[in-house]
């Protein structure tokens, strides 16, 4: 298929989809708890097992362990930009220069080949 002849369907079509939707759910609220069942010797699977009849929704072993390994820090930078209703694409990022070493800054010469 050529790009010019994709057909979409109509944002009618999908708004009435997006409404089927699960509702997402926010299991850093629930960070403390999953934390203190890895401290007891619990699996990532078992938890995500227990929270999802817990709460009636589907959880993964996946989004289990990106929550126990989320770095509380940043979920609270995330939150307050959330919270000031500022979005990723809002945020600037700042990066300062890396001084390179002396020895990375210099071109490599091309290897010779070896004769047979």
């Amino acid at each position: 298929m050529v790009p010019d002849e994709l057909t979409f369907p109509p944002a009618e079509f999908v708004m009435k989809r997006s409404a089927a939707m699960p509702p997402k759910v926010p299991l850093k609220d629930y960070r403390e708890a999953l934390c203190g069942l890895r401290e007891k010797g619990y699996s990532f699977q078992e938890i995500a097992n227990w929270i999802s009849e817990l709460l009636g929704v589907e959880v993964n072993r996946n989004q289990v362990v990106y929550v126990v390994n989320m770095d509380p820090l940043i979920q609270n930078e995330e939150d307050e930009n959330e919270e000031n209703g500022d979005t990723i694409a809002d945020l600037e990022i700042q990066r300062t220069p890396i001084d390179m070493p002396p020895h990375a800054k210099k071109a490599r010469k091309p290897r010779k080949k070896a004769t047979p």
